[in-house]
């Protein structure tokens, strides 16, 4: 073998293992961090439906604060929630609705509405019982 051989031998295999090193580098960077799918019309809608939601919260909790410190009533504003966390599901039902089959979308609106309800009763702690 010449010494030139040992070189070229050398020089092709750092060539190589910088290739393979560099795809495997790419390799895991994409099973760890996968590029972020696009947005589609139905993720805007329910982001709108959401900071909608969100924006009525807050205001229910300065007519809540203003109630409590005035010793009202506050059946009307459990009423004004609840219709609060309906006008939501309905609106970020219709926005999940975009990415069904037209006949699938009977049966996944009354599952994507209940499971909404549901969610938004585990989290503000609404009872059924109350209107």
């Amino acid at each position: 073998m010449k010494y030139g051989d040992k070189n070229g031998i050398i020089l092709l295999t750092i060539v190589v293992s910088i290739f393979v090193g560099s795809i495997w580098s790419s390799w895991r960077k994409m099973a760890i961090d996968p590029p972020p799918r696009p947005i589609t019309i139905s993720d805007k809608c329910a982001m709108n439906a959401l900071d909608d939601y969100v924006h009525i919260q807050k205001m229910m909790l300065d007519e809540e604060n203003q109630l409590l410190m005035n010793n009202l009533s506050t059946v009307e504003l459990t009423k004004r929630k609840r219709r609060a966390v309906e006008g939501y599901c309905t609106e970020d039902t219709r926005c999940l609705l975009m990415d069904i089959k037209p006949e699938d979308k009977l049966s996944a609106s009354s599952s994507f509405f209940d499971s909404c309800l549901k969610d938004e009763e585990k989290d503000y702690g609404d009872d059924k019982d109350n209107p």
